[in-house]
């Protein structure tokens, strides 16, 4: 029996539940697409705590050397993508879908869209408040290991609560999307 999960436009089956928020981890096989979009390789979820921010990075062999900037949009150095979220106490909800090639255009309904390019020398995850791994994205992202990558980022929420900070009213979600870039 094949149970379906609709997230944003995509329909995914190989539903996990987890005691901690919303987990789930869903595969491709038996996944349809909306639109003809190219199917992801794999998609994790889950909700929590985001201390205020969330990293796309190897896993560290030491202090990681977190990119300065600005919060306005991901922070990007060689080797890691650090996002600022607004709910600093609050719970966001994060869906990560790995492909093997471009998924195509950015997914439609979302405030804020960015695009950045990272490289992976063993293998990117998903780390709240850098330094956090959230049991329903405990897997590797880039599904192609080591490499160049592409991490499109989807937001909902964040600009809301940024201009009614410290309050977060609204509900904050990301769809990150994480793909080779064949460089």
């Amino acid at each position: 029996m094949t149970y379906k999960l609709r997230v944003g436009r995509f329909a995914y089956a190989g539903l996990l539940g987890s005691g901690i928020g919303l987990a789930t981890v869903m595969w491709a096989s038996g996944c349809t697409t909306d639109g003809g979009a190219m199917e992801a390789e794999y998609i994790q979820r889950d909700s929590g705590p985001s201390y205020g921010s969330f990293a796309i990075m190897d896993e560290p062999e030491g202090m990681p050397d977190f990119p300065g900037g600005s919060c306005a949009e991901p922070m990007v150095n060689e080797r890691i993508v650090f996002m600022c979220t607004s709910a600093e106490d609050n719970a966001v909800a994060v869906t990560v879908a790995s492909y093997a090639h471009l998924p195509g255009p950015s997914e439609a309904g979302w405030s804020e869209v960015f695009d950045v390019t990272v490289t992976s020398r063993t293998g990117l995850y998903f780390w709240a408040g850098g330094s956090e791994r959230w049991p329903g994205i405990e897997r590797q992202l880039s599904a192609s290991g080591p490499g160049h990558y592409h991490v499109r980022i989807h937001a909902n929420g964040r600009a809301e609560n940024e201009a009614a900070w410290p309050a977060a009213p609204a509900n904050e979600e990301y769809l990150v999307q994480v793909w080779p870039t064949g460089r």
